[in-house]
């Protein structure tokens, strides 16, 4: 899944000629606010992985699943509600109808993500001026969220914007391999224009959300860090630093934001950089995308109606654990680290923490081949007591 954009590197930035942009960073170089805590209440663990299921594999593993020590899943579709192609009303009712009355697993979310491969004319799907494959997706997952609803197994939609297709990257606003000069303060530009139409993007896909489900939880698993440098430093989130190709997939959040604004809906900002090892990283993440990110006057925020208040407002922020580690080549995780871990994040987030695997198989589908360990389920169900 992710490790394409996470390759261990130096990110380095090359600078568009002939763009202009405001510089707005005041201090990307130190936390932003004292470091806060989350506020009191329930949590919830989400799974997410390689052994992703449908409605008729998850059907099929009814017990297996409602064993499982997860809160939910993540439930893929028949036919991918973020694809460009138009998705037939009956046949996606028909799909989340498989949906399996859980009894334990019950927070569940349906998968969207961007996989259609590039235009006859090379040029991407998913660019933010082709408005044809917005509108189609648009009415997609108004379509499929009404159909995930009607179940009573879903708490909402998971968007993995990462462009996972063959074609050219939507969000990078450039398409420059990994340049040779990087400075933190301004490591990319884009048009006014270009911000304006991504973020127009991201209202119109929560607006059609919003409309079919008003009470709908969008997890999104990359919010406006993504395109901002400083959040990958160490003193916020850490990790591998992309913001060089992903300039356009933050600027499509804030219009997710300003689409969820002063509506019942919840937009979560899954925080996904998989760095955090200590009780420290941990609280240094959630301060930072919780008030340290929208307070920074980064490159993308405030803008417009989205100030930096009402961003602090709307966002919901989670936190999240992959079973590989990106510090010792991608190895597994060992048990007692995971359970490490995962007690940690449930610490941090406001509500919802995902956990990315990629070897074992959880749920009893075709694939992976390796099944989960008991000792591996043991730790995740301690996670959750501590």
């Amino acid at each position: 899944m992710r490790r394409g954009l996470l390759i261990a590197g130096l990110a380095v930035v090359c600078v568009a000629v002939g763009v202009v942009v405001v510089q707005r960073r005041q201090d990307s170089t130190t936390q932003v606010g004292a470091p806060i805590a989350p506020p009191p209440g329930g949590r919830l663990l989400i799974h997410y992985g390689w052994d992703i299921a449908d409605a008729a594999s998850a059907a099929k593993n009814v017990d297996k699943i409602d064993a499982l020590p997860f809160d939910g899943i993540a439930i893929s579709a028949d036919q991918n509600p973020c694809g460009t192609k138009p998705v037939a009303e009956a046949a996606a009712q028909a799909d989340m109808a498989r949906m399996p009355k859980l009894k334990n697993v019950t927070h569940n979310f349906l998968l969207c993500r961007f996989l259609d491969p590039a235009l006859p004319d090379g040029s991407s799907p998913y660019d933010v001026e082709v408005d044809a494959s917005w509108a189609t997706m648009a009415a997609n997952l108004s379509i499929y969220s009404k159909a995930a609803q009607a179940t009573g197994m879903f708490d909402g939609v998971m968007l993995d914007t990462e462009y996972y297709g063959k074609g050219p990257n939507p969000w990078d606003y450039d398409s420059i391999p990994i340049p040779t000069k990087y400075t933190s303060d301004r490591p990319w530009l884009i048009t006014p224009e270009k911000q304006a139409k991504s973020e127009a993007r991201g209202r119109q896909i929560t607006k059609a959300l919003v409309e079919a489900w008003p009470d709908v939880v969008m997890l999104s698993l990359r919010g406006v860090e993504v395109s901002d440098p400083a959040s990958f430093k160490k003193q916020h989130m850490g990790g591998y630093d992309g913001s060089w190709n992903s300039e356009l997939a933050g600027a499509f959040f804030v219009g997710m934001v300003a689409a969820t604004a002063g509506s019942k809906a919840t937009l979560v900002d899954g925080g996904e950089s998989y760095s955090q090892r200590t009780e420290n990283d941990f609280q240094n993440a959630y301060t930072w995308l919780k008030q340290g990110l929208p307070d920074s006057h980064g490159p993308l925020l405030p803008s417009g109606t989205v100030t930096s208040e009402l961003y602090k407002k709307t966002v919901s922020v989670a936190s999240q654990v992959f079973e590989k580690d990106m510090y010792a080549k991608w190895a597994l995780m060992p048990v007692p680290k995971i359970q490490q871990l995962l007690t940690l994040a449930q610490k941090y987030t406001d509500k919802y923490t995902w956990f990315y695997t990629e070897v074992h198989n959880w749920r009893g589908a075709d694939w992976p081949d390796e099944a989960v360990s008991d000792d591996y389920l043991r730790a995740v169900a301690a996670s959750r007591k501590a």
